[in-house]
């Protein structure tokens, strides 16, 4: 009796200990624009004059816009709390709609700051580097991941009829 009771209680918290989930990550702005410096610059084939020219930009633009990011959350957050029926959701789409306005200015000045001080190939380098940071950052994201066994909730619907349209041509 006393042994299957302990067996029980220890199979508890063995299964207990299995199915807690890790805590996310959260790591500082710093660490962030560190890692995708080390990242891109590692993809880049610069030389150490082109990287430091180009560095001291990026981080600049990395931090406009974090600043922009956190603004703006700050806002969607702001109507988020309190009575879920007084929501104002016009205020949350302005906001959301002037982010991607913001994003996109700050990528033009980025651009411009580059431009005149390093070739236009260089130029080019850099804009997809970032721009293959961004889809790998996203492609190892869990939640994007199609293949990730259902671990977000996710079912993918069941479409018999896909094989029969194609057998049909």
């Amino acid at each position: 009796m006393k042994r299957s009771v302990l067996y029980l209680i220890a199979s508890v918290f063995f299964v207990a200990s299995l199915s807690a989930q890790p805590a996310n990550p959260r790591f500082s702005q710093e660490e962030v624009i560190n890692k995708k410096w080390t990242t891109i610059s590692k993809r880049l084939k610069a030389t150490d004059a082109e990287l430091a020219i180009i560095e001291p930009i990026f981080r600049a633009n990395e931090a406009a816009v974090w600043k922009l990011l956190s603004e703006h959350r700050a806002i969607v957050k702001a109507n988020r709390q309190g009575d879920k029926s007084k929501i104002d959701f016009d205020a949350i789409n302005k906001s959301l709609i002037q982010m991607e306005v913001d994003q996109t200015k700050l990528r033009q000045k980025y651009f411009k700051d580059l431009k005149g001080k390093i070739s236009d190939e260089m130029l080019h380098q850099v804009l997809i580097s970032e721009k293959v940071y961004q889809r790998e950052l996203m492609q190892r994201n869990p939640a994007n991941n199609k293949n990730n066994n259902n671990k977000q909730g996710y079912q993918r619907p069941n479409r018999p009829n896909q094989t029969r349209r194609n057998n049909q041509q």
